[in-house]
């Protein structure tokens, strides 16, 4: 199951929650997709309430699965600040891994392999190709940087998702956090670039992974629309109603 997470804050001076937003896959050719919100005024909320829509999802999964839960767990975290990323590690991660034990141990299953990436798409690091004739131009979509410009201290790499038609192309780095499913660098970056082709409103690739852009879309249009406290209605939650 491939899971993405998006927060949307109000603007300066609103005194509106944030928005969490979360979507995951619920078949094995990940084109059915489950989404709930949830509201939150702190930090230490959106832990727990994050923790509550994995459990909300791994329901929606279940239902979808003949009653089957999924070994394996990818989950893209986008909306991430350099300043939050202790915070992530040290209480949304443990409230994942929490929840996972408690909704396994009640079914009588061993825990899944769960494998937490950071998405982070506001950099300022640019990539360039030098062509045949030494001058510059954008890469193609599919270009991996991992090594050289990545920090010695974190497993991240940088991704070119989407084709650049005007401008220049902005990479998206994603800093793998946790990995139990014991994946190589190789097969992460494949499984990241190949999920980017997945959004439905666009024929090509996009920036992020394309549950990622179905959060971020939710926890918008939420905020947006809603702006209190109201979720919306749970027929809509196995649908993309929000494109």
């Amino acid at each position: 199951m491939v899971v993405g997470f998006d927060v949307h804050h109000g603007g300066v001076g609103s005194k509106s929650p944030s928005v969490g937003a979360m979507t995951c896959t619920t078949n094995a050719s990940y084109g059915r997709y489950y989404s709930c919100v949830s509201y939150s005024r702190s930090r230490e909320e959106l832990s727990s309430k994050m923790a509550d829509d994995l459990g909300r999802c791994l329901n929606a999964y279940r239902e979808n699965n003949s009653g089957l839960l999924p070994d394996r767990i990818v989950f893209y975290r986008d909306g991430v600040g350099e300043g939050q990323l202790k915070f992530v590690v040290l209480s949304e991660l443990e409230a994942l891994k929490t929840k996972l034990v408690a909704v396994y141990s009640a079914h009588g299953l061993p825990e899944p392999m769960l494998s937490h990436i950071i998405c982070t798409k506001r950099i300022n690091t640019r990539v360039f190709l030098v062509d045949r004739a030494g001058g510059y131009q954008n890469p193609f979509p599919g270009t991996i940087v991992d090594k050289e410009v990545t920090l010695p201290e974190r497993w991240d790499f940088f991704l070119i998702g989407p084709a650049a038609r005007q401008g220049t192309v902005s990479p998206t780095n994603y800093n793998v956090i946790f990995d139990q499913n014991k994946l190589d660098a190789d097969k992460i970056q494949r499984l990241t670039f190949k999920l980017c082709h997945l959004y439905y409103n666009w024929s090509g690739s996009v920036a992020v992974p394309a549950v990622c852009q179905y959060a971020h879309k939710l926890a918008y249009l939420t905020g947006l629309a809603l702006g209190t406290e109201h979720e919306p209605n749970e027929r809509l939650t196995h649908l993309l109603y929000f494109l």
